[in-house]
């Protein structure tokens, strides 16, 4: 049976809802040895499921959290969530004034 909370693509990442504490939804994105936590907050109004919070894509979670991630790879991580999310069956949006 399918899990609707953990994607993995044949692109080499994945994205799972991880913890809940309504609004806030951290959801976690994993490429190779590499995952970070990005925040959103659960929107029960509308078709629109997760705002994602672009700036809690600064940082990689430890042991490279000293890696510099560039405005080109926060925009494709922030993608790569988008687009499974919305595999998953859940539409998002972004707010960028957080």
């Amino acid at each position: 049976m399918p899990r609707i909370d953990h994607v993995e693509s044949d692109e080499g990442y994945s994205v799972e809802i991880g913890e809940v504490r309504y609004p806030a939804v951290m959801i976690r994105y994993q490429e190779g040895s590499h995952m970070m936590d990005v925040w959103s907050e659960a929107m029960y109004k509308g078709d629109v499921k997760f705002v994602l919070d672009p700036s809690t894509t600064k940082r990689w979670a430890p042991p490279h959290e000293t890696e510099a991630i560039g405005d080109a790879t926060r925009e494709l991580i922030l993608q790569r969530i988008q687009a499974a999310l919305l595999f998953a069956g859940f539409r998002t949006d972004r707010h960028d004034a957080w």
